[in-house]
């Protein structure tokens, strides 16, 4: 794993799950835990690769509740720069788009050897 990767996965997970934290009283509470729950897989993904695209998934599907939830619409210029980044970081992992869910092995630790 890059140092581009596990930079780009750190901040979109973190970054999602303290949106969720700030927007809590905003949006419905399943809203928030889909947040949490997908930028931990995503944050867990540095451990288990087939987990990236999971956490990817689940946050363009909550991105687009969220849409709902705050504006009443879809709010697409916002699922489409998390589709970009979503892209960017499977491109990076070695999988383009969403393909494949097979376990690359190594993880973080590969990046600490």
């Amino acid at each position: 794993m890059t140092i581009l990767l596990t930079a780009l996965v750190v901040i979109y997970g973190c970054a999602m799950a303290a949106a969720a934290v700030m927007d809590r009283h905003n949006v419905s509470r399943w809203l928030v835990l889909g947040t949490l729950l997908f930028s931990g897989c995503l944050l867990l993904g540095l451990y288990w690769y087939w987990l990236i695209p999971i956490g990817l998934i689940g946050l363009l599907g909550v991105a687009i509740g969220n849409g709902y939830a705050l504006y009443g619409h879809v709010h697409w210029r916002n699922v489409l720069v998390r589709g970009a980044v979503s892209v960017i970081i499977q491109k990076q992992r070695g999988y383009p788009y969403f393909n494949g869910f097979a376990v690359s092995g190594g993880g973080i630790a590969e990046l600490l050897t």
